[in-house]
């Protein structure tokens, strides 16, 4: 079984150099040739891998052979990609220059010289057709002949579920767990009894094994009115494989106080935990506790009667040992415990058929064999986990792979991991190897890791497991989803939208992944001997720096390290050439070395959460970057804007940079303009993005008022920014440019076609750019993918477009508009959710609501002194909000079909003179008279004849009333 985990992984980094061989790279110079040699070559190695997968092998060579099959595709990789990083370099620099000048400086530069570069990568090109060579030849000699095998005959990607089903699915499945009431009662009894009330601290814990759902138990009961009346606080620490007493103190300090603790030392974080826990009966959940050392789990009782919580207080321990549960016992002294219903050790066993028959049928929906289905159902012998796999596994599937799955001889294997068969086989039947590949990838995350979906999928595009190039984001979404469908995620969080943000994986899943990924991730820590560590580990986290070896640094393409601080990265980034992926979170960093722009292949740089105030220019040497972060949140609201080189505008395969929080609000990219006769920075002009075409995301551009013409304006070049799905512009608030400036500079920032989101802040132009007033039906808006629009304090605009054909928009504000008079028709717009209008003070009528079947949000404050309300035929309420216009004089009010009465709070529009009333089918009353003495300069109604026709009109009732004949 271990040799078929090798050969996919093998398979999938060789499909992954194969297609950026085909689609993403073109070689130049003299190194064509050499391309379609050394595609010859992959394909014959992939058609040797595809004739191994059948074979069963139980031979160490093999194993070795589909090693080297990997380090010559890592090879191959890493050769491909000098090669064009030379190429876009040359391009990027000579780019201004006349065709002349550019070959003579091209010929006589050493690093670009096409003879020099060539004799420079030839050694390396004779290098790696050698070792392919000798793969060929030892192939040869373990029998293993090349399938070929045709296009398209890869598994297909399984149907997906639609995602609102998938959340749904996910919510039902968490809110109640099959066959565990019983169990559930039993925990809760064990936890609030009130034989507990007079010991200072117990134990109860609940063992089982892998994939039984001890996690998602202890959530539930946790989750109880029981227990949440009981204990007046409940912590959660996820413990694993290492018990780590300074660590659950720093991560219950972080639980209680909800905020990162930052304390060195044991007293500090301590204190704090006394601050918050002292008097106060407190549950403490020990997640997945793999071992205790007796006096590691002395040490650790003993600080927790220091921090003095009441009598009552309760340790809840899961762990799949009973031995690790039973030495937790001996220094609790709770073995009075057994007195009272039954043991203090839960054993969680598997559900029963009936149950487990329950379960799958809640995530199968559709069962296409019943007899089948129950053979199945009943190898997973009981454990959830199991059966939510293989539900998902044959959800979307026929028949025939039913039979398939059922006859795998996976089922038979006995694995020493503790991987379960249904979970192999749902790795198996995984449509791609670059999907396993992004499977295998998640063993770069620690156990019980929070892992965000947008993170994970820069990752994946990092390492070019996402082809092709242009597409990357949206495959690696479905990629994501292939994984969710196949329970190999849990414990989802959901944005607004609805869709999974966030994320964890069971460590049995995890494990998979290990195995998958054969030796190539490795957490170092203390405890990790470095002299017996594979060479073939590709990918660090690091609890520790310690023991990394010049030989280990030379192979690996990623280091992820978090609140490690390592002092001055510079050994690591001169020896780590091959690096994809580095993140320095929390590092200790004041200063990023100029070395970090030689690291040709990184494609992603995180250097969040240190005091780094200036990006050096070297950064501008990283042309593959596509992910840079440099977000702090330790920087004041007020604090300067860390200052970013104007080397960055080279990176032109930048995709994602996020910057510091405060100074971006949250925006993917924040460009602050500066004044001509300032020091240039980057972002000190609007040119600086021009080449930025693959940027995504959200785009900020500020302080507009600096820019002095049109053909500055016009170098943005937004519109060939494709990725930008929000877009805000913004003057100063008290910008002091001419009208016709910002109306020139509006003008020529057209954002593309594909735009979700404008926001348009203190423009103080009269009118809107063309390419947003020439809106008309008949014509196809240029910005027909708008879902949101607002304007705020754009003082001077005097009108909106006569008719927004808008399509899509579900959201339009506008608020602060001190010049509007009218607003347009929004008789297109059948989308709209949300209207808001506010501080309009010279606005004289509200559009016709009634085609807007879709609003949901309707607000209207401070507008005018003069409005005109036409309404919905089935609305039977005048809008609240027009009672806080205190300033209206003259109120319209029109096609409201349902309307009988007319509110009383029209009285307390103090200024009220005059209500014009059109087209009231169905209204019958006016407010009563001492009402409306409130509004003390009311005139009277005016009322169209016929148009109110069930109207009862008494002269009497107003001292004035106007009728128009």
């Amino acid at each position: 079984m271990a040799e078929g985990f090798i050969t996919e992984a093998a398979m999938a980094i060789l499909t992954t150099v194969l297609s950026r061989t085909a689609e993403e790279v073109k070689l130049p110079w003299s190194f064509k040739n050499d391309q379609k040699e050394l595609e010859k070559k992959l394909k014959r190695i992939h058609m040797l891998l595809c004739g191994s997968a059948g074979i069963r092998f139980n031979n160490p060579l093999v194993d070795d052979w589909l090693s080297k099959v990997k380090n010559v595709a890592y090879e191959a990789d890493d050769f491909i990609d000098e090669v064009a990083y030379e190429a876009l370099k040359q391009k990027l620099k000579f780019r201004n220059q006349s065709q002349f000048k550019k070959k003579l400086q091209f010929f006589f530069t050493v690093g670009s010289n096409p003879i020099v570069f060539s004799f420079q990568m030839g050694h390396r090109v004779r290098k790696l057709m050698g070792s392919i060579e000798d793969v060929f030849k030892d192939a040869q000699v373990l029998g293993i002949k090349p399938v070929d095998i045709a296009a398209g005959s890869s598994r297909s990607v399984p149907v997906l579920e639609d995602v609102q089903l998938q959340v749904q699915r996910e919510l039902v499945a968490s809110r109640g767990l099959i066959g565990r009431d019983q169990d559930e009662a039993n925990i809760i009894k064990l936890l609030c009894h009130p034989g507990n009330s007079d010991r200072d601290l117990s134990v109860v814990g609940i063992v089982g094994m892998a994939g039984l759902g001890k996690t998602a138990l202890s959530k539930r009961v946790c989750e109880r009115n029981e227990v949440t009346k009981h204990f007046e606080k409940r912590i959660w620490v996820c413990v694993s494989h290492d018990f780590e007493v300074k660590g659950i103190l720093e991560k219950m300090v972080e639980l209680v106080d909800e905020q990162s603790c930052n304390r060195s030392s044991y007293q500090a974080t301590i204190t704090e935990l006394q601050k918050n826990l002292r008097g106060k009966r407190y549950l403490l959940v020990l997640d997945d506790v793999w071992d205790t050392i007796s006096s590691v789990w002395e040490s650790f009782c003993s600080i927790l009667q220091d921090i003095g919580g009441s009598k009552g207080t309760m340790v809840l321990a899961t762990s799949r040992s009973s031995q690790v549960l039973a030495t937790m016992e001996i220094h609790n002294e709770i073995q009075t415990l057994t007195t009272w219903h039954g043991p203090h050790i839960h054993q969680l066993k598997g559900l029963t058929y009936t149950d487990s028959w329950s379960l799958f049928q809640r995530r199968v929906h559709r069962i296409i064999d019943v007899t089948r289905a129950e053979r199945m159902v009943t190898k997973c012998g009981g454990v959830p986990l199991a059966i939510n796999v293989l539900g998902d596994l044959l959800r979307h599937r026929c028949s025939e792979e039913w039979k398939q799955i059922e006859e795998s001889e996976l089922w038979k294997l006995e694995d020493k991991n503790g991987i379960l068969p249904s979970l192999r086989l749902s790795f198996n039947y995984l449509p791609s190897a670059a999907v396993k590949s992004c499977f295998a990838y998640c063993a770069v995350f620690p156990e019980d890791a929070v892992i965000r979906r947008e993170n994970l999928i820069q990752l994946w595009m990092a390492h070019g497991f996402l082809q092709p190039y242009d597409k990357m984001e949206r495959i690696g979404n479905e990629y994501f989803n292939v994984l969710l469908n196949n329970s190999f995620f849990q414990d989802m969080e959901f944005d607004k939208h609805g869709g999974v943000d966030r994320c964890k994986m069971h460590d049995v899943v995890r494990s998979l992944a290990k195995v998958v990924s054969r030796q190539e991730f490795l957490t170092v820590s203390e405890n990790v001997n470095m002299t017996k560590i594979s060479s073939d580990v590709r990918h660090l986290s690091l609890l520790t720096e310690k023991g990394l070896t010049q030989k280990l640094k030379k192979k690996v393409r990623t280091v992820l390290s978090e609140s490690l601080h390592i002092g001055n990265p510079n050994t690591l980034l001169m020896h780590a050439k091959c690096l994809r992926v580095l993140s320095l979170v929390n590092a200790g960093l004041f200063v990023l070395p100029d070395s970090i722009g030689s690291l040709k292949h990184l494609r992603y740089l995180d250097i969040s959460e240190n005091d780094i105030m200036k990006l050096p220019s070297a950064i501008g040497e990283l042309y593959n970057l596509q992910t840079l972060k440099h977000l702090c949140f330790r920087i004041p609201y007020f604090s300067t804007f860390p200052t970013l080189p104007k080397e960055l505008r080279k990176l032109v395969n930048l995709r994602y940079i996020c910057t510091n929080k405060y100074s971006c609000m949250g925006f993917s990219l924040c460009i602050q303009l500066e004044r001509i006769n300032q020091y240039r920075k980057w972002g000190g002009r609007i040119s600086d993005i021009s080449l930025l075409n693959n940027i995504r995301g959200s785009l900020a551009i500020r302080y507009l008022e600096h820019i002095s013409s049109k053909e500055e304006a016009r170098r943005a070049s937004l519109k060939t920014k494709p990725n930008i799905h929000h877009l805000d512009l913004t003057w100063s608030y008290n910008a002091t440019t001419s009208l016709s400036n910002s109306e020139e500079v509006l003008e020529e920032l057209l954002p593309h076609k594909d735009l979700k989101i404008l926001n348009i802040w203190y423009y103080n132009g009269k009118v809107l750019p063309s390419w947003l007033m020439m809106m008309r039906p008949s014509r196809v808006s240029q910005l027909c993918n708008l879902v949101e629009m607002k304007f705020y304090y754009c003082r001077n605009l005097k009108q909106l477009p006569d008719s927004f054909v808008f399509p899509l928009l579900k959201v339009l504000v506008v608020w602060g508009c001190d010049n509007l008079t009218s607003f347009p028709d929004l008789g297109t717009m059948n989308s709209l959710e949300t209207l808001q209008i506010g501080r309009c003070p010279n606005l004289e009528d509200l559009p016709n609501l009634e085609p807007l079947t879709n609003l949901r949000k309707l607000e209207i404050h401070n507008c005018a002194r003069k409005l005109c309300l036409i309404g919905w035929s089935k609305l039977g309420n005048l809008p609240t909000q027009v009672e806080q216009f205190t300033q209206l004089q003259t109120l319209g009010i029109g096609h409201f079909d349902t309307l009988k009465v007319l509110p009383s709070w029209l009285g307390s529009l103090t200024c009220l003179e005059i209500v014009d009333l059109q087209h009231m089918e169905s209204l019958t009353c006016l407010p009563p008279r001492n009402d409306m003495l409130r509004a003390t300069r009311f005139l009277g109604f005016r009322i169209t004849p016929f148009q109110c026709p069930k109207l009862s009109i008494s002269v009497d009732i107003f001292d004035v009333l106007l009728t128009k004949g």
